[in-house]
């Protein structure tokens, strides 16, 4: 289970410390969009709003999120991608690099980055994906964790690729299953070092 400590509550929910099971069964992906915000631990836990309008993009509607809260809101964006039944298709996470690497707020950067790889796919693709999201939460030993470090599972002495990735030390990072593409990329946007987190449904469009 994913551990969820007062002290995030720097993403503004209520402040007590409490328990968030891994959601079973299907993702983020496929799932109507209004219940993933209303239903779904990552967007409430999260508190990500709609900021904007939405847009339309090859008969898809795109829309934007951020958390609500001040301190993390320009430096976090959701973008979700729907089809015609307003079923999820793409999600895409935009985490602003210094978010990620300050020893401040890096903690809350690699929560967010593991809890979004977990449910955005199915159980398959959470099976597949906990190596990497495992190292995400625990390979920097100089950074604070959400749990106490005698619960840390036990890494790999390689560093995966994907981690390099999201430590901004490799471009780009694919993993794919049956059912859905993962891909991490740096990138500048307008100035700024930015890691996009993508994942896709394969095959389902509409």
């Amino acid at each position: 289970m994913k551990l969820k400590r007062k002290w995030l509550c720097l993403f503004p929910l209520a402040c007590f410390a409490f328990e968030q099971p891994v959601r079973a069964g299907t993702g983020l992906l496929g799932m109507e969009l209004a219940a993933a915000q209303t239903r779904t631990d990552f967007f409430r836990f999260f508190h990500l709003e709609p900021v904007g309008s939405a847009e339309t993009r090859d008969k898809h509607a795109i829309r934007h999120f951020r958390p609500s809260g001040p301190k993390f809101h320009d430096l976090v964006q959701l973008e979700v991608e729907t089809d015609s039944d307003d079923r999820i298709l793409r999600l895409t996470l935009e985490l602003d690099r210094s978010f990620i690497d300050s020893s401040s707020t890096g903690v809350f950067g690699a929560d967010l980055a593991k809890s979004f790889l977990l449910d955005a796919g199915g159980g398959s693709e959470r099976d597949a994906l906990w190596p990497i999201t495992n190292e995400i939460q625990f390979r920097d030993l100089a950074r604070p964790i959400l749990m106490h470090r005698a619960a840390a599972p036990e890494l790999s002495h390689r560093t995966s690729s994907g981690y390099l990735a999201y430590r901004g030390r490799r471009t780009l990072w694919t993993f794919s299953t049956s059912e859905v593409t993962f891909t991490m990329r740096n990138a500048d946007l307008d100035g700024k070092p930015v890691l996009f987190i993508e994942a896709e449904a394969l095959g389902k469009s509409g």
